[in-house]
């Protein structure tokens, strides 16, 4: 252990000791600060020199897992980060997943590998994420929202194309921002083992307090300029969902075999419970509903329908 005061250029010695010791072929040097006597200095130098061996252990360390992760994780192949989705699907599971189900989850991990595939172009494996990465990713959710801002989705009307937009809404709920966390983290505890991660990174990071807020209903005249100002893709939306108190996927998935004309109801198996409804068809619907007629064969709104099914948060 080396510690002493310094010459100044005056000649006269510092007031406080200063140290100087070496490890791992490193030099570390400093003030021993508030130490004036020698006794002091030497436990302050102590206890600098631990904490540094420690802080250097550590690193030591997690240098042989990543040099050998490969081998901890039994030598078998890579998965790249664009293959992590298929291989995902090859896992089994307790409970099927619909259709509709596993294109939002797919949306949402896609997110995460599109955010890593421009901010980190070198992370090309799932066995690089780190927790650094998925700490940024979620941040990233709850400043600025989703990396991939563009939703695309297939058109019906005319030729069959797909078209987009570049989704305006910034800011996530906590709930869908937990919900994005949730699959990531799922799809990563299941192709772990393949990917050789040692640690799924995203496990031992804390859900967001989901703090649930009133939302407050539209005044009547809020409502009739919604009617008569919004475009006609917010406006069909409105108006189905204002008459029949359907869920956004059960609006755009509505069919023209769920309007029973001669009963003047819309019978409807809502996707989410299973349960069968009988919905009144009130005027203001019925002219809408007629307007509607010979857009499509199967859908009331097949715009909607068709985004629906290939990109259900588009309708956000």
């Amino acid at each position: 252990m080396t510690v002493k005061k310094r010459k100044q250029p005056n000649g006269q010695l510092t007031r406080i000791y200063h140290y100087r010791f070496m490890i791992d072929g490193k030099l570390y040097a400093g003030p021993c600060e508030g130490c004036e006597d020698e006794k002091s200095a030497l436990d302050f130098e102590k206890k600098v020199r631990c904490t540094l061996s420690e802080l250097s252990r550590q690193k030591s360390v997690r240098a042989i897992i990543e040099n050998f992760r490969d081998e901890l994780a039994g030598g078998i192949e890579k998965v790249s980060i664009g293959k992590a989705w298929d291989n995902y699907l090859t896992k089994p599971r307790r409970f099927s997943m619909s259709e509709r189900f596993q294109k939002l989850k797919q949306s949402q991990f896609s997110d995460f590998v599109a955010y890593l595939q421009g901010e980190y172009p070198d992370v090309k494996y799932v066995n690089q994420i780190t927790r650094e990465h998925a700490e940024r990713y979620l941040r990233h959710l709850r400043d600025k929202g989703r990396y991939q801002t563009e939703i695309v989705f297939s058109n019906r009307s005319g030729q069959e194309k797909s078209s987009s937009y570049r989704n305006p809404i910034s800011k996530l709920s906590t709930s869908t921002i937990n919900r994005y966390h949730k699959v990531i983290r799922e799809v990563l505890n299941l192709i772990g083992e393949d990917a050789g991660l040692t640690e799924n990174p995203f496990s031992r990071i804390t859900l967001m307090t989901d703090e649930k807020k009133t939302r407050e209903a539209f005044t009547q005249s809020e409502i009739e300029t919604i009617i008569r100002e919004a475009p006609q893709f917010v406006r069909a939306i409105f108006i189905v969902g204002l008459f029949t108190a359907l869920r956004a996927g059960d609006i755009a998935t509505l069919r023209w075999s769920d309007v029973v004309w001669d009963h003047g109801i819309i019978r409807r198996k809502l996707s989410k419970t299973k349960n069968t409804v009988e919905i009144p068809i009130m005027q203001p619907l019925r002219e809408f509903l007629i307007s509607q007629m010979g857009q499509d064969e199967v859908y009331v709104l097949p715009e909607h329908a068709a985004m629906y099914q290939t990109n259900p948060t588009g309708l956000s």
